[in-house]
């Protein structure tokens, strides 16, 4: 996704502060964190306790609020959606997938949540839910009408486990 140049000014006011979603959602390879429970190393709604050792997957990671996606009401403690952007190789071109982490699971059916989805939609976004409630997660594709051409659940189920689509 990308950020228009109207949102510029606010991106760079955009900082996570007191928000942790992504320290429960995402899964950390490095400290073994699976998604959907808390990193042993959060401190929920203050930070990080090894901010400046964190892993490079902490590192790396920046959500689609800080990069200026949507208005303050949808940052992830406050939506409790985590939105990201993760790109699948399908039909040997590059699709870009914007995923969604309930922080809560039942958070995209509140009215933010159904906010958040429906703009996506309206944009284009082809969308991966994921559910982080079950062991191992489960994921939903979501692709809107205009972007079917484009791929198909098969395929994009193919390309996230690394495998070729029949």
């Amino acid at each position: 996704m990308t950020t228009d140049a109207s949102s510029e000014a606010a991106v760079a006011q955009r900082q996570c502060g007191g928000c942790t979603a992504c320290c429960k959602t995402h899964e950390i390879r490095e400290l073994a964190k699976p998604p959907g429970q808390w990193c042993p190393h959060c401190r929920p709604g203050r930070g990080c306790a090894i901010y400046e050792s964190r892993p490079e997957e902490c590192r790396t990671f920046g959500c689609l609020w800080l990069a200026g996606y949507g208005p303050d009401r949808i940052r992830p403690d406050r939506s409790r959606v985590v939105l990201g952007t993760v790109t699948f190789t399908v039909r040997g071109k590059p699709l870009e997938l914007v995923t969604m982490n309930e922080l809560s699971p039942g958070a995209l059916a509140q009215p933010a949540g159904q906010e958040i989805v429906q703009q996506l939609l309206g944009n284009g976004a082809v969308l991966l839910q994921w559910f982080l409630q079950y062991s191992p997660p489960r994921a939903k594709f979501i692709i809107p009408p205009a972007r079917q051409r484009d791929a198909t659940i098969a395929e994009l189920d193919a390309a996230m486990h690394g495998r070729q689509s029949a």
